[in-house]
């Protein structure tokens, strides 16, 4: 994995409670460049996938503000889609 900036859990984490507060095209434009970057530094796709799975369990789900529980499944699946395209 090199080549990527080590804020880029963080990156991702902070976008996508984003995306769970107001889902819209531009947080799914985030998404999408931060898989870019991702796979332009060398990044897997288990590795992108790792750091959303890790975003989850340090709680982007807890510590997020309006964000509506049914939408959460359909939110973290069309973020994380949209970071592996």
């Amino acid at each position: 994995m090199t080549g990527l900036p080590r804020s880029l859990p963080f990156t991702y984490n902070e976008a996508l409670r984003e995306h769970l507060a107001q889902p819209d095209t531009s947080t799914l434009e985030q998404a999408f460049e931060l898989g870019r970057a991702a796979k332009d530094g060398g990044m897997e796709v288990f590795d992108l996938v790792r750091i959303h799975h890790q975003a989850l369990a340090e709680g982007v789900l807890a510590s997020s503000q309006n964000i509506v529980p049914e939408r959460f499944a359909s939110s973290l699946d069309s973020f994380l889609l949209e970071a592996l395209l």
